[in-house]
């Protein structure tokens, strides 16, 4: 008995680590919009036999992550506009209240641990690891839903935001200085709309905050109409 729970367990954790290797690849452009997956490749890459692989795929399917083509085998999806426009509307209007509520109850500790934040990501820009700085970002705003008590809202957001996401990380890879130094402003403008957050929630200021939720909205939206057109082979077309 003991043994059987204990390979169950196992095999539990080969397909949650199969999912997020999976997951974070094609996050973050090793494995491209459109590019085919297959199980037995991925099997082997991993280590692993093909059970937690097509759990894996199945699970990324449901998020829109993947597509299956029945008898064909699957493929890593295109990003979605329509998706990424949903998302964004969803969390801007959720947001809205996020907000106002961190406002109320944001103090000097917190303030320090978000502008601890800010630096790391500067440092892991200059290391030109975008990942990395998406992954600190993320943490750094998970904080503040946890602050007010919101953080189921915050991972709910995780099986949904994958198109967005891919989005960002686009954004950051693009606007490296060391691939194209005219568009470092655009990352620093991302550095300093944090700040301007930061110095909103201080300042217990719930509609300065909520107007910085705002403009992250329509900056998000404006880098994926910017990014189709330099990247139309990652996007499902109208």
């Amino acid at each position: 008995m003991a043994v059987s729970e204990s390979a169950a367990k196992q095999t539990e954790i080969h397909r949650a680590d199969t999912y997020e290797a999976l997951r974070d690849d094609i996050l973050y452009f090793r494995r491209t919009p459109g590019e085919p997956l297959s199980e037995n490749r991925l099997a082997a890459q991993y280590g692993i036999s093909r059970t937690p692989v097509r759990d894996a795929v199945a699970k990324l399917a449901s998020e829109g992550l993947v597509e299956v083509f029945p008898q064909r085998g699957s493929a890593v999806s295109r990003i979605s506009p329509k998706r990424v426009r949903e998302f964004v509307f969803m969390r801007r209007v959720l947001e809205t209240a996020v907000m106002e509520r961190a406002a109320a109850c944001f103090g000097p500790e917190d303030a320090r641990r978000f502008e601890e934040s800010v630096e790391r990501q500067r440092q892991m820009f200059a290391a030109s690891d975008g990942q990395a700085v998406l992954e600190e970002e993320a943490g750094m705003y998970r904080t503040v839903y946890e602050r007010c008590g919101f953080e189921g809202i915050w991972d709910s957001y995780r099986l949904l935001q994958g198109d967005t996401q891919r989005v960002l990380y686009l954004t950051v890879s693009y606007f490296s200085y060391r691939r194209a130094p005219e568009q470092m402003y655009g990352f620093e403008m991302r550095l300093t709309a944090h700040r301007q957050l930061l110095d909103a929630l201080s300042g217990h200021d719930a509609a300065a905050a909520v107007r910085m939720t705002d403009e992250w909205s329509e900056r998000t939206l404006r880098d994926m109409e910017m990014l189709s057109s330099t990247f139309p082979h990652y996007f499902t077309q109208p």
